[in-house]
């Protein structure tokens, strides 16, 4: 079958996204790091799949087909680069979710 993919489609995409604010404020964080690594290997054996960016609201949004592959995926919100400013957060996600994380409430981390 020329040019068919067995392992693309709908139930092989992840797709995330969520807002992003202090918890004290509600406010925006804009230009904080969102990524998404994959587990596979266990303990340390994650790899880094996409990258971005928290826009000017606070909202991200990443999506990533994982062709098949099937182990767990983190999504790790403030992270490589860490703003020190901020605590983190991560969400375990899977092969075929999609996963709207709604409002991420991030503390201010004290000098």
């Amino acid at each position: 079958l020329g040019g068919c993919d067995l392992f693309s489609g709908e139930d092989t995409v992840i797709r995330a996204s969520g807002t992003v604010v202090i918890a004290s404020t509600g406010e925006p964080i804009s230009g904080l790091s969102v990524a998404l690594d994959s587990d596979a290997g266990g303990p340390g054996g994650h790899r880094r799949v996409v990258t971005t960016r928290t826009d000017s609201a606070g909202h991200f949004s990443l999506r990533y087909d994982t062709e098949g592959k099937n182990f767990s995926f983190t999504v790790y919100v403030n992270d490589n680069p860490f703003d020190s400013r901020y605590t983190g957060r991560r969400v375990i996600v899977q092969p075929g979710e999609t996963r709207n994380l709604g409002m991420i409430e991030l503390e201010e981390i004290g000098d």
